[in-house]
């Protein structure tokens, strides 16, 4: 993919008139607050814009503003200027299928590390962001875009989500001010957490206390780890979105440095979530399964049998704790 700065993306922006926006399978907050974002920015500057994701919206995140305009589709199609991935470093990532050679009117903004597997397109990248939703932040003013409520609230959502109420590692002094600056455009920090922190269903509550009877730790006790099968799922009568988020929980206890969920797809495929408490890259591990995200938070689908995804997977993390701790 081609480099892009800032104002070139601006420059691309004003000169487009038909959009696609879209993001990654399964999206999260920041995925669905920054592709939200971006099409209230791209409406107010009187393009036209479609909302093509593969996944549905989360029950939990239908309090965005706009959440309803999102196409579930497993196809881009129709005529567009631009395709705007935002939150995923590439086509690939989406899920979605297209038709003919887009690589010329593909624009990615993402906050991830790069990935090679995707070529063609064009790509505004900034790793050290904390989330996406700061990007388009930075972009809005690139663009001399007034953030109304409705885009704060996004926007807001993006960041609280990414940094995990300003708890994790990746928390800046940007992620910071733009909350500030979030909050005096309307965006009402109370209310957001309430929906993204305080909404949790019977299901997903049942959901959690089966999995969290699956918790088991390494000899060292740095990494733990939890089992979501398909039985606890229809169990509990949880969704399957329920299940994002749940490797946080091994990783809060004392002296883990990574938290692991395996969630089962089928009898030969898993769901493999990493969550590092900083020290650990878990991004590499995440890769050595095809897999991607960030050195705190990643992931991988890994196909196999629940006993042997588990054996290689823990392989690999228990030898990248080794090397972060230098033995």
């Amino acid at each position: 993919m081609t480099d892009l700065s800032l104002d070139e993306l601006a420059v691309l922006i004003r000169t487009g008139s038909r959009f696609v926006v879209s993001t990654h399978v399964r999206p999260e907050g920041d995925a669905l607050g920054s592709q939200l974002a971006l099409a209230a920015l791209l409406g107010g500057r009187g393009k036209s814009v479609s909302l093509v994701n593969r996944d549905p919206v989360p029950e939990i995140l239908r309090f965005l503003p706009g959440w309803d305009k999102i196409e579930v589709s497993d196809r881009v199609s129709g005529p567009f200027d631009l395709w705007v991935i935002v939150d995923c470093p590439g086509p690939e990532r989406t899920g979605l299928s297209w038709e003919g050679d887009v690589s010329d009117r593909v624009v990615v903004i993402d906050h991830h590390p790069r990935e090679e597997r995707d070529r063609g397109g064009r790509i505004w990248s900034d790793p050290g962001a904390a989330a996406t939703g700061l990007m388009i932040a930075r972009l809005s003013r690139a663009m001399g875009a007034k953030i109304d409520f409705r885009i704060a609230t996004l926007l807001y959502a993006a960041v609280v989500t990414d940094t995990g109420s300003f708890r994790y590692s990746n928390t800046s002094s940007e992620a910071l001010a733009e909350a500030s600056r979030l909050v005096t455009a309307g965006a009402e920090p109370w209310g957001i957490a309430q929906a993204l922190f305080e909404n949790e269903s019977a299901a997903r509550l049942r959901l959690l206390a089966g999995v969290l009877g699956t918790l088991r730790l390494n000899a060292e006790g740095t990494v733990a780890w939890v089992e979501v099968s398909r039985k606890l799922i229809d169990d509990s009568g949880a969704d399957p979105a329920d299940s994002e988020g749940l490797a946080n929980y091994p990783r809060s206890i004392r002296g883990v440095e990574v938290g692991i969920s395996f969630e089962e797809i089928s009898p030969d495929a898993h769901r493999v979530s990493l969550r590092s408490r900083g020290r650990v890259d878990v991004a590499g591990a995440a890769a050595a399964f095809g897999g991607g995200g960030h050195a705190a938070a990643a992931g991988a689908t890994v196909k196999g049998p629940a006993e042997s995804v588990r054996a290689r997977v823990l392989g690999t993390v228990e030898e990248a704790v080794r090397k972060a701790e230098g033995r």
